[in-house]
């Protein structure tokens, strides 16, 4: 039933948070990929951004990724970090009533929790892993504090920690940021969306936006991101790469899932998970299937310019 749920629920719908209908595809691709990485003993799963557990999509409750992973292989070691307090406390609420005993909860930013599990809970080498960063925003705000949702210290100690992989919200929609000179208006609140960008996905891409922004904006932050985390020297990070373009109901873009691995199996696994959801949000029965190095599902993209800018790797390091 796709995580649906009947009946009485946890907690109050009204306390839940509303997503719109195109997280779905997201859940879904994360379920599907979650649902062959159990077959492995020897797997973990890390949740960065775990949220209530529960949420809503058209009224209706589903379980977030936490709960699903939890709840699709009771077995598998389960860290699932979360910074907001009431977020937490809610998940708890969840964890216990669906007896998931190996949801192994964290409160605190992820920035600093994730070195310091990976130092004292997971030895190297030993298991190979699935982190899911999965951020609502580039900043989380509560009262007076600011803290950033990821950082590129983050993105370094994921994917240089051995057998990891790694699937990530590239968001879109709060990066629409004026003053690069592009034809359209973005968001007035240019001084601080731009503090946010250099300091979640790395210093210089301010710069980097400015110098290409004939090309358009979610192509560039995709394109930075592959070249900066996923595809990159000074060791080549991640041999296979890939990402979906996630649109809303009306075909405007929101985020890119992207994932990142060095298993051949999981990147063929990954590959046409992400084909089927372009296809059932396309609407196209006949799909093009990219190469495995770098497999990027978006229209516009799904044509060797990508790879070759990769290739030659146009971002000064």
């Amino acid at each position: 039933m796709s995580g649906e749920r009947r009946g009485k629920a946890l907690l109050a719908p009204a306390d839940l948070l509303e997503f719109k209908a195109h997280t779905r595809r997201k859940l879904n691709v994360h379920e599907k990929y979650l649902r062959q990485c159990i077959k492995f003993a020897n797997f973990c799963y890390v949740d960065t951004h775990g949220g209530t557990g529960l949420i809503k999509i058209n009224e209706q409750v589903i379980e977030g990724s936490a709960v699903k992973a939890a709840e699709i292989s009771p077995s598998t070691p389960i860290y699932v970090i979360e910074v907001d307090p009431h977020k937490v406390q809610r998940l708890r609420l969840v964890a216990k009533e669906k007896n998931l005993s190996l949801l192994n909860i964290i409160e605190g930013d992820c920035n600093i929790e994730v070195p310091i599990l990976l130092k004292e809970e997971i030895e190297p080498g030993q298991r190979f892993i699935l982190f899911f960063v999965d951020p609502d925003s580039y900043i989380y705000r509560e009262s007076s504090q600011r803290i950033l949702e990821f950082t590129p210290i983050l993105f370094d100690t994921i994917t240089m920690f051995p057998r990891s992989e790694i699937l990530f919200t590239l968001i879109l929609q709060g990066t629409r940021v004026g003053s690069y000179g592009f034809k359209r208006p973005f968001d007035p609140k240019a001084p601080a969306m731009r503090e946010a960008l250099e300091a979640t996905l790395g210093t210089g891409i301010i710069q980097w936006l400015e110098t290409n922004q004939l090309h358009r904006l979610h192509h560039l932050l995709l394109e930075w991101f592959l070249t900066k985390y996923i595809k990159t020297q000074p060791k080549h990070r991640y041999k296979y790469a890939g990402a979906l373009l996630i649109n809303s109901s009306r075909g405007v873009p929101q985020y890119y899932l992207v994932f990142g691995t060095n298993n051949q199996t999981g990147a063929e696994i990954m590959r046409n998970v992400m084909k089927t959801e372009w296809k059932n949000q396309s609407g196209q029965t006949e799909v093009i299937t990219p190469p495995l190095d770098l497999f990027v599902f978006d229209d516009r993209l799904m044509k060797p310019r990508l790879l070759d800018i990769l290739k030659i790797n146009r971002i000064v390091q």
